[in-house]
């Protein structure tokens, strides 16, 4: 199951330099960490076919699993240079990023590729920041036979997002599911530690709880519109492609 970001075992590998070979690794978790690794088995352009290799909880003991214990799905990862946490537009292109495929059942893409056409379990997009890179993917599974028929309607849907834009019902549809859903990340000592991590690895400022919900707020639609355009790719073909074989 593909979980998480992509990383690459040899950290001196460059995205334009992938080859068949190459070794990626997602490490995802709580309790433990979990850490799977898949092998690039085929590079098309931009898009790079992947094959899952082995996983292990302790990332010095990595076990191959059997074969037969692989997923029957497609694990589809697209990948696009996002913006910086800090940057002026972050929160423009957050709203964004939520009405697209963000928000889950109630998205764009959700609705397009799971409700109306039944093609995956679930669909989804999401801003993603590092002190190593800044990304914005789109991710989902689907069975073989469906695979590419999703990865369609996510480029219909995801060109007319990015020609039309959002509509002020969605803007303040998303502005209302982003505040709301904000006060969950604070019910556990687990979630408030990982929150006020967050707040210092991003350099985010001890004031940043008390601002956070006014910057949300304050996104307007002309705002979030123009981010669309200047941030994000023109068309689906521009990003980064990743697609794991189902067996």
């Amino acid at each position: 199951m593909l979980t998480g970001s992509l990383s690459f075992v040899n950290r001196n590998v460059k995205y334009e330099d992938i080859k068949v070979g190459d070794i990626f690794y997602t490490s995802w978790g709580y309790d433990q960490t979990n850490t799977e690794f898949y092998e690039v088995v085929n590079v098309r352009g931009s898009r790079i076919d992947l094959k899952e290799i082995g996983y292990t909880v302790d990332y010095e003991k990595a076990a191959v699993r059997d074969e037969a214990t692989f997923s029957a799905q497609n694990f589809v990862l697209l990948v696009a240079k996002g913006i910086k946490r800090l940057d002026k537009d972050f929160y423009a292109l957050y709203v964004a990023d939520y009405v697209f495929g963000g928000s889950g059942l109630n998205s764009r893409l959700n609705k397009a590729v799971r409700e109306e056409k039944g093609l995956t379990y679930g669909i989804y997009s999401a801003l993603m920041n590092s002190d190593a890179v800044d990304l914005w993917q789109i991710y989902f599974s689907a069975t073989p036979d469906n695979a590419e028929k999703a990865l369609r309607i996510t480029e219909k849907t995801y060109a007319d997002f990015y020609q039309k834009g959002i509509t002020e019902q969605e803007l303040n549809t998303a502005k209302k599911g982003l505040m709301s859903s904000f006060n969950l990340r604070f019910s556990s000592l687990l979630n408030i530690a990982e929150m006020l991590e967050q707040m210092q690895v991003q350099n985010l400022g001890i004031d940043f709880l008390q601002k956070r919900q006014g910057m949300v707020e304050a996104v307007e639609l002309e705002d979030v519109n123009q981010a669309i355009r200047k941030y994000l790719p023109t068309t689906l073909f521009k990003m980064r492609y990743f697609e794991i074989i189902g067996k």
